[in-house]
């Protein structure tokens, strides 16, 4: 009897092990602030953990850190250094790890349903050129293809916003590319939170999107200039 026990509680523990295994893609989504009264570090989206490839990086850059995958943790290596990172998985489909001091970064799971024969070049030029495009009722918002003047990776471009015929604002966005997925981030100004969309098709005059993050604009679909 006392051997059947034992060996339940084993398997019990091996379930438990194995159910907090996690596997895939998973993109930063949002920030929580752990202490307000203490420093704290923000604007992590675009982040990427790519348990798969045992490695982290920003979507929009070309920096790569490896890291070696534990139970519920990741440590990276650095050269004359390492730092472990421990995670809480909720639901099977969010992650949060405090990557920055005092903050709490969510991470979300990406899918890959929906790759495109189009480059990322393609997608630029059929969201730039001379015309406006609305967001909800109030907001005007222009693709440019300048970068922003912050940016020295030469990903962030520059787009022009105009709330309730306010002045032009400068916000920002970019495509970013995984495994031919394509993921559109808009920031409409660059104090505001940003906007993540997976390209789901083009088709004629149409691009069609997935909110993976949004704040206001029930957006689905962009069209071409007319």
């Amino acid at each position: 009897m006392k051997k059947v026990l034992q060996l339940i509680f084993i398997v019990i523990g091996l379930t438990s092990c194995k159910a907090q295994e996690v596997n895939g893609i998973w993109i930063s989504i949002d920030d929580r602030v752990i202490d307000e009264h203490d420093a704290y570090s923000s604007g992590m989206w675009g982040m990427i953990i790519d348990f798969n490839k045992s490695e982290i990086y920003s979507i929009v850059s070309d920096s790569t850190y490896k890291f070696e995958k534990r139970l519920k943790e990741i440590k990276i290596v650095h050269e004359t250094d390492s730092i472990v990172y421990p995670y809480r998985v909720f639901k099977k489909d969010s992650i949060e790890i405090e990557i920055a001091k005092n903050t709490i970064t969510v991470f979300k799971q990406l899918n890959f349903n929906y790759p495109l024969e189009s480059t990322k070049s393609e997608i630029v030029d059929f969201l730039t050129g001379n015309c406006v495009r609305k967001f909800g009722d109030s907001i005007e918002v222009k693709f440019t293809k300048d970068y922003h003047p912050l940016d020295k990776n030469k990903e962030l471009r520059i787009i022009e916003t105009i709330w309730n015929n306010s002045r032009p604002l400068v916000g920002n966005w970019s495509i970013g590319e995984i495994n031919k997925n394509f993921f559109m981030f808009i920031s409409i100004e660059d104090t505001t939170e940003e906007n993540i969309y997976q390209i789901t098709s083009i088709s004629g005059n149409t691009i069609r999107l997935k909110p993976i993050k949004e704040n206001y604009y029930e957006l689905t679909e962009l069209k071409t200039c007319l």
